[in-house]
């Protein structure tokens, strides 16, 4: 007598949807993966974007929140006896200063003019660069920071190597235009700052931590004597060399 056949999968044919069912789970997870990573990368180059752009509204409507007790003369900057009342001081704001000495954060301070050049002789006539030098700039109090997003870091362009810079945002005094000097040095004074050599500045964002399909290589880029926004522009995947 023929015995009945027993339905049912086979370890074998059991063992092979759950080694299809596997992979494709795998690959889902993947691609959620790499879309995730695609995101954020994307996400830490838009805010390092709107950073630096935020510099020059900052700029353009300063506001002159230093003490009443503070002075600016010559000499440099000095507390005298008095009140505190905030906006009061005479020293005059001109815009900020950015510096990154490791890629991943960049402080922001104050740049003040110890002289304010507007009354001087002949001044009108003078080149940006003169009234500023006139001005007797000094870098004043550190007012905020900014760590790239995502943990991320911005690199020199082509290299895996931490991007040093200094990057000055001022309102020039009697001629009110704004102009953009950057350095890639992160301790040169702002009154050297202001006679350097200008070119545009490249500031890439490392995509290490991103690896993923469609993840390449973008940035920043820091027009030479950028005077608003449209100065800064992104430099798109697989350009930041």
């Amino acid at each position: 007598m023929a015995h009945p056949r027993n339905s049912g999968f086979t370890i074998v044919e059991t063992s092979l949807v759950l080694a299809v069912t596997g992979l494709l789970i795998a690959m889902v997870l993947t691609g959620i993966g790499s879309s995730l990573n695609h995101e954020r990368y994307n996400d830490a180059v838009n805010q390092a974007l709107d950073f630096f752009k935020g510099q020059y509204s900052q700029t353009t409507n300063v506001l002159n929140n230093r003490p009443s007790d503070e002075s600016c003369n010559s000499s440099g900057i000095s507390t005298l006896t008095g009140g505190t009342t905030r906006g009061a001081s005479d020293c005059l704001l001109l815009g900020n200063i950015l510096r990154s000495s490791d890629g991943q954060t960049v402080t922001v301070s104050q740049v003040i003019a110890r002289h304010d050049p507007s009354s001087d002789t002949g001044i009108s006539s003078k080149s940006n660069q003169d009234i500023l030098t006139a001005s007797l700039l000094q870098q004043g109090n550190q007012t905020s920071s900014y760590t790239v997003e995502w943990g991320s870091s911005f690199l020199q362009p082509s290299t895996q190597n931490a991007a040093r810079f200094s990057m000055m945002v001022l309102r020039v005094p009697v001629s009110g235009t704004v102009e953009t000097y950057t350095s890639n040095s992160d301790t040169i004074k702002v009154t050297d700052l202001i006679n350097v050599a200008q070119s545009d500045m490249k500031l890439c964002v490392d995509q290490t931590g991103f690896m993923g399909v469609g993840v390449q290589p973008m940035g920043v880029l820091i027009q030479k004597g950028a005077a608003n926004t449209t100065g800064v522009q992104p430099i798109t995947s697989g350009n930041c060399v």
